[in-house]
């Protein structure tokens, strides 16, 4: 196993964030990628199976002529690949009212608290470190007590459905195209006593609407958010709440003008490390 590394030069968070697409456009899955601190500089990990591979996708990269980093190799030889970035995670605070605790961190906590939750992102996106999440999280939090019936697009490790659970929703459905993701989910909505939340590996396409929602999180890429607006919209009970997340700076006023419908009106814009999230209610 290869790891490949960009290491960014300066410190601005736009430079990862920029870097991040790159991959994701080069065909990197953004749920394989690590971003962590290192001697005050920012890294960006991937890995892949073989030399060939770590090559060739090496060679795109450095093709772009992109400036303000550079690129590593390294053969992998006496860890777990998947375990490797583990070391990096630390609790940290999501919410004021709740903390995220790294799963294989839990046995070292000597100070166990009501506003933990357990995450385990081995296999899925979703450590809750990444902005689009934080931002969604800080609405759900917003809403406290206004929703019961809760829609997590796109759910990743499940983070946002169990933040939901501890803010009082009561019927949770979480669906994810990727069934690694799926597997996560349901262990870590388990973990954390959401038993009853419903999770299945299914496209918000195929999904069949039985009742409208009081609040729906869709952290998604900007083109799959405004080519699914309509299913949103429908699925979204009148005067409840509907998040929207992933949509990098380059590409917000795009969203804005194309994401406008009479039916929503706008609540809330949230912006971190050039990212936008958007809250929305249902006229």
């Amino acid at each position: 196993m290869f790891e490949c590394k960009l290491i960014i030069k300066s410190a601005q968070s736009a430079q990862a964030d920029l870097l991040r697409l790159v991959l994701i456009n080069l065909g990197v899955r953004e749920q394989d990628i690590v971003e962590k601190l290192q001697k005050g500089r920012t890294c960006l990990s991937f890995f892949v199976k073989s030399r060939k591979k770590a090559l060739a996708v090496s060679a795109k990269i450095r093709a772009l002529r992109l400036k303000g980093f550079f690129l590593r190799l390294k053969l992998l030889k006496d860890e777990d690949w998947k375990t490797r970035w583990k070391k990096y995670v630390k609790p940290f605070a999501i919410t004021k009212q709740i903390r995220v605790v790294p799963l294989w961190k839990a046995e070292q906590e000597t100070k166990k608290s009501d506003k933990d939750i357990y995450i385990d992102t081995v296999f899925a996106f979703g450590s809750g470190l990444h902005a689009t999440t934080r931002m969604v999280a800080r609405f759900i939090a917003l809403e406290k007590g206004r929703f019961s019936r809760f829609l997590d697009v796109g759910t990743g490790s499940g983070i946002l459905s169990i933040i939901a659970h501890r803010y009082g929703a009561g019927e949770i459905y979480a669906i994810d195209i990727a069934k690694d993701a799926i597997k996560t989910a349901r262990s870590n909505l388990r973990i954390n006593q959401c038993p009853s939340a419903r999770v299945k590996a299914l496209s918000f396409d195929k999904f069949r609407l039985k009742k409208q929602f009081d609040f729906i999180a869709a952290n998604l890429f900007t083109e799959d958010l405004i080519r699914l607006k309509n299913k949103l919209i429908a699925c979204l009970k009148p005067g409840k709440y509907l998040a929207v997340s992933g949509i990098y700076r380059d590409n917000y006023l795009s969203f804005r003008k194309r994401f406008s419908d009479q039916r929503l009106r706008c609540l809330r814009v949230l912006v971190q490390k050039n990212w936008y999230a958007l809250l929305f209610t249902r006229r």
